[in-house]
């Protein structure tokens, strides 16, 4: 135990030293124009690694404490505990609130999605045809009160006729 309090006590010795002494001279003596920057850097480096050193020092015993590990072990256990109730209460609440609210189920989003998808690929797939000159060329009507709706398919042309089919109007 004497070597590990020596260099716990070194490490302090060595932070104090980098903190309290190297790196006021060394500023001092920078702002006063006789130092240069490598000594101040030199005097930052030196208190950085007594102070990791330390860090990794108190580290090092905190976790070889059995009564730490201990603790620590049966703070993880009623973690995860939590955890699995939360997870329980959450879902029998949002299992029972989903249909009442009428919103959708994951299992009816990815359906949708699966839809969407296959919509997109059919309407890629006409618009290759169409560019490669494979287009229909029907021709579409509806009929409403003597005034039909023709669409031709090839030219997206729009036209309306009157029962009599002489007055055309392009759309």
């Amino acid at each position: 135990m004497s070597g590990k309090q020596s260099e716990f006590t070194e490490g302090l010795v060595k932070l104090f030293e980098a903190t309290c002494f190297d790196i006021p001279i060394a500023a001092a003596k920078q702002i006063g124009g006789r130092g240069d920057d490598q000594s101040l850097t030199a005097a930052g480096w030196k208190a950085y690694e007594a102070w990791v050193s330390l860090a990794n020092d108190a580290a090092n015993r905190l976790y070889a404490n059995r009564a730490f590990g201990e603790v620590t072990g049966r703070a993880f256990e009623s973690a995860l505990r939590a955890q699995r109730v939360g997870d329980a209460l959450s879902s029998a609440f949002f299992g029972n609130l989903w249909p009442a609210l009428g919103l959708p189920t994951q299992n009816q989003i990815t359906a949708l999605q699966d839809e969407v998808s296959a919509l997109r690929a059919e309407v890629a797939n006409s618009n290759a045809q169409a560019a490669a000159g494979e287009t229909r060329t029907d021709r579409h009507a509806s009929a409403d009160e003597g005034l039909h709706v023709v669409r031709n398919a090839s030219s997206r042309e729009t036209e309306w006729v009157n029962s009599n089919g002489k007055q055309r109007v392009a759309a």
